[in-house]
């Protein structure tokens, strides 16, 4: 839609009015998701608000929330988890970098599993003992009577 101005009838496009967001509606798309998912994302806002102001407007976070309500909690806590680890919200990072964060992890979370095995390998098998098998390090014990302290061996020489 165009409009003209009535002095010297230039044509422009005119800015969109967008009704603002209210509360309702954020909590209308939190409403079918569980509590830890509710935290997490309650947590995410909490920590991007606090330090980055201009983030800090409802139709940010309802962006925010109807972008990542597509992605399952697993990446977006392990997002969140590298997003703390690394202090990107002291670097202004704030909704749309968490976004593509969540959606890099999604997508090379399997590559990364896979680097971390190759550089801290994999956890040792469990062994289940059973009872009729002997310990490896108990000793069976001799006919000789052997003493403890220091005292009685240098005595006994």
């Amino acid at each position: 839609m165009y409009v003209t101005c009535p002095s010297c009838s230039h044509r422009f496009k005119a800015k969109k009015k967008t009704q603002p967001v209210s509360e309702y509606e954020i909590a209308k798309l939190m409403e079918n998701k569980n509590n830890p998912y509710k935290e997490l994302v309650k947590q995410i806002i909490n920590r991007v608000r606090r330090n980055i102001p201009s983030e800090n407007k409802k139709e940010s976070i309802y962006r925010f929330i109807d972008n990542i309500s597509d992605y399952p909690y697993h990446s977006i806590h392990r997002a969140y988890n590298i997003y703390i680890t690394k202090g990107y919200f002291w670097q202004s990072k704030g909704f749309n970098y968490f976004i593509k964060m969540v959606e890099t992890v999604e997508e090379d979370w399997v590559k990364y599993e896979d680097n971390q095995k190759k550089k801290f390998g994999t956890t040792p098998k469990v062994i289940e003992w059973s009872k009729d098998v002997k310990n490896k390090n108990s000793k069976n014990k001799s006919s000789k009577t052997k003493t403890n302290s220091r005292r009685s061996k240098s005595i006994n020489r």
